[in-house]
């Protein structure tokens, strides 16, 4: 029937090598250099938390969350591979968890069941791991990938579709007008934000 909250919660906390660590022998192969990284195994759970999420990972990998493949270098030998992060980093946003800091705001091993591991890298492995993708400067051509996808041929109709929402300023640099935020009732400095969808619709 799958693992509960519970005893996922007391196996995490006695883990040898350090809070969810659970998968001991494959961490320990992976600092030995054998291993190159640990595949992703999503196991049946009870009451996961933010279990929800996981209903958007196929919609986000029929998007071409997973056509990185076809553009990035694997990132060097470890017990996180790039498949890991970007999977961590499609599951952050889907938990509005804006940056790596915030992870230590939620359980670990939680987490790491999200994403077919153990735990979620640490704040420090995390950030070293961007790094390593953000410098093989591929951004545009993973784009130019998706937006390939995603047009597919010119017999398609293409339209934008343009969302735009408001939010509080609470700083103190910018001079934003005064506007009414009728859900609040009461006037305060906004920022307006524009979110940009694409929409492919066959003929």
């Amino acid at each position: 029937m799958g693992s509960t909250f519970n005893e996922r919660d007391h196996l995490n906390q006695s883990s040898a090598l350090g809070v969810a660590t659970t998968n001991e022998a494959e961490r320990i192969l992976a600092s030995k250099g054998i291993l190159i990284y640990q595949e992703p195994v999503f196991k049946h759970h009870q009451s996961i938390e933010n279990g929800g999420v996981l209903l958007a990972i196929p919609s986000l990998i029929a998007q071409g969350l997973l056509s990185y493949k076809e553009v990035y270098e694997p990132l060097p030998q470890g017990y996180y591979g790039i498949e890991s992060i970007i999977l961590t980093l499609a599951i952050m946003s889907l938990c509005r968890i804006k940056n790596p800091e915030q992870l230590k705001q939620h359980r670990a091993g939680e987490l790491g069941a999200l994403i077919g591991l153990d735990r979620v890298p640490e704040v420090k492995c995390l950030r070293e791991k961007i790094n390593l993708i953000v410098n093989q400067s591929k951004a545009n051509d993973w784009n130019q990938n998706l937006l390939t996808q995603w047009l597919g041929s010119a017999e398609n109709d293409f339209f934008f579709y343009v969302d735009g929402h408001v939010r509080i300023y609470y700083g103190s640099k910018a001079r934003l007008p005064a506007k009414f935020i009728s859900t609040i009732i009461m006037e305060r400095k906004q920022q307006n934000s524009t979110v940009l969808f694409t929409l492919v619709f066959d003929r």
